[in-house]
């Protein structure tokens, strides 16, 4: 079970904790950047965690229930994201300062904490952090395979995608919702037996 949407895994808390310890104990992105921004950052760029200032901006508002978890902080005390703005919020600034975008100069990306790749573009969408995921696996149980995996079942707007995949010798039975109300259906179905999935991804938001 995926664990990168807030609503989702508040969701899951309330009405199924018994499948919280299917649940993956990786941070979502945000809580990641905000980890590595205050240790890594911090230490390369010589600065005091402290003095940083973490802001995300963000589609999802529950995003910012998120960052009110206790256990979401540093071993220091200190916040791992200290606000977030909705995406909404920050456009509502951009016009409130008269900043025009697109009539801005292009930049490059700073060098620390800059990479990017295709799998993270995509990971927003329904779908798209489990197709990250399995060409992660693929490429560590089937380094000789297909240098590039594409899985079309996870692809689209369907509440529910579910089917199988095939990576190497080895058939997983994956499953992507997004909606709370297909989640119930979804965990429902693996609650009473009638489905069983190797990995399954779950997005409050509708669309991912």
């Amino acid at each position: 079970l995926t664990s990168c949407s807030p609503g989702w895994v508040k969701f899951m808390e309330q009405f199924y904790p018994e499948f919280i310890p299917n649940m993956s104990s990786a941070k979502s992105p945000q809580q990641i950047t905000g980890v590595l921004t205050k240790t890594y950052f911090a230490e390369q760029a010589g600065l005091d965690p402290a003095a940083i200032f973490n802001v995300s901006i963000m589609p999802c508002s529950a995003k910012k229930f998120e960052i009110e978890r206790p256990e979401l902080r540093l071993q220091n005390g200190l916040p791992e994201v200290d606000a977030v703005l909705t995406t909404r919020e920050f456009a509502d600034l951009l016009r409130l300062h008269e900043i025009d975008l697109p009539s801005l100069p292009e930049g490059d990306f700073d060098p620390l904490l800059g990479q990017t790749s295709g799998a993270g573009v995509m990971f927003g969408a329904t779908g798209g952090m489990m197709e990250a995921a399995l060409r992660t696996v693929s490429a560590v149980l089937d380094p000789a395979g297909e240098e590039r995996l594409e899985f079309p079942l996870l692809r689209g707007f369907g509440g529910i995608k579910s089917g199988s995949v095939l990576i190497g010798d080895h058939e997983y039975r994956v499953c992507a919702a997004h909606g709370l109300g297909n989640a119930r259906k979804v965990l429902d179905a693996v609650r009473e037996g009638r489905e069983q999935y190797h990995f399954l991804e779950i997005m409050t938001c509708p669309d991912g």
